[in-house]
């Protein structure tokens, strides 16, 4: 990663990510197989595979780790159009990319076609992304990340409680 990268307001920005991949990814202390590889603590890789553990004080710096990884493979990937995304866009995208790695981030060439133009036509680009095998398989967090591509808008999951279920306002 570029030294350049290290500002408050890029840490800022990792740990927002970060954030969300926390109520995206869920923790668990126990490995599990998930798709190709073993898996634990925030979604990351298992390095000693079945039968291993990991605490969320051991997970965090790998996840944020990840992420600042998810972002330079985003920023590798289109680094023209990477420096004009706005935030909330960027996030999301970053997002994917920690979700379903870059190689299969990359195969979305329509999605990132449409990206990588002078003006973006951000409704078809969340269309492209609705129609892929991975909204299908991931479900709200899909739909959120498509829904903040198309607006330009974060969203912020509403706190519930737990007794009613009525939304709480703050």
């Amino acid at each position: 990663m570029k030294q350049s990268k290290m500002t408050p307001e890029f840490e800022k920005y990792i740990i927002e990510i970060v954030e969300q991949l926390k109520l995206d990814e869920g923790f668990t202390t126990d490995a599990f197989w998930d798709i190709k590889q073993w898996t634990y603590g925030y979604g990351t890789r298992a390095v000693n595979g079945e039968g291993s553990k990991i605490t969320r004080e051991e997970a965090l710096p790998l996840l944020i780790s990840m992420t600042r990884d998810a972002d330079s493979d985003l920023q590798r990937l289109m680094p023209a159009t990477y420096k004009r995304l706005d935030i909330v866009r960027k996030q999301a995208l970053v997002n994917m990319v920690f979700n379903m790695g870059i190689g299969s981030f990359s195969k979305f060439t329509r999605t990132l076609a449409e990206i990588n133009k002078e003006k973006q036509d951000w409704k078809l680009i969340a269309q492209y992304a609705r129609d892929s095998k991975w909204f299908k398989q991931v479900g709200a967090r899909s739909i959120r990340i498509c829904n903040e591509l198309e607006t330009g808008v974060k969203f912020v999951k509403p706190e519930v409680c737990k007794c009613c279920g009525q939304v709480i306002k703050k």
